[in-house]
């Protein structure tokens, strides 16, 4: 929001660069291979925005620190998505997890990787589990579409697969703002009844009033 002198902080702020993956690209590998994991990173915009603040021209300033990035500003998807990226720098050799799983198969807080065998499916899950944690981030919504790698996931973070009320909804969670049924193996979108005229549907009024985002 802009301020009495017509500023607002992004028009202060550098969006940076951006460093996730086009959404096409995740979609299509994700499709690569048979077996896949879709999990979702709880809490991702963290402890990463210092600013400094004064309450008159004439005072010194002083450092603050926010708790969590704040959603909506401008440089706060480079910000989490590139604490994830160093993350998977830093654990690559220890974890023996290629960084390319997180740059290339996470848009921003969604994950969706594929790998060609189950016991890769769930030994990726572990590998993915431990290196959220070590980066103070936690995995939940995790699902897949083979029963025995759903059952390698810990209950607590597993998808509750509770999403829109159009059709057979247990099947489908939440990604992408699409839903993806692990049952199936598919995508879909969906959205509320639209409670407006017709003569007043816009594109916003659409996004707006659709459930999955």
């Amino acid at each position: 929001m802009k301020t009495a002198s017509c500023v607002s902080l992004n028009d202060q702020l550098l969006v940076g660069p951006t460093v996730h993956p086009p959404l096409n690209d995740v979609l299509t590998r994700f499709r690569k291979h048979y077996y896949v994991l879709t999990t979702n990173v709880s809490k991702m915009y963290r402890d990463y925005h210092p600013f400094l603040w004064r309450d008159k021209p004439t005072d010194p300033p002083t450092d603050y620190r926010m708790t969590r990035v704040t959603f909506g500003i401008a440089s706060a998807a480079f910000l989490a998505t590139n604490s994830l990226h160093q993350l998977a720098e830093e654990n690559e050799s220890e974890l023996q997890l290629d960084d390319k799983v997180v740059k290339e198969s996470f848009y921003i807080d969604d994950g969706l990787p594929s790998v060609e065998t189950k016991q890769e499916a769930i030994k990726l899950n572990h590998q993915l589990n431990i290196l959220f944690n070590r980066g103070g981030f936690k995995l939940h919504k995790s699902d897949s579409n083979s029963q025995e790698v759903l059952n390698s996931i810990s209950p607590e973070i597993r998808s509750t697969k509770a999403t829109s009320n159009l059709g057979n909804s247990v099947n489908f969670v939440q990604t992408l703002v699409m839903e993806y049924s692990s049952t199936f193996d598919h995508f879909r979108f969906s959205c509320a009844n639209l409670s407006v005229q017709e003569s007043q549907l816009t594109k916003n009024g659409i996004v707006r009033f659709s459930k999955v985002l």
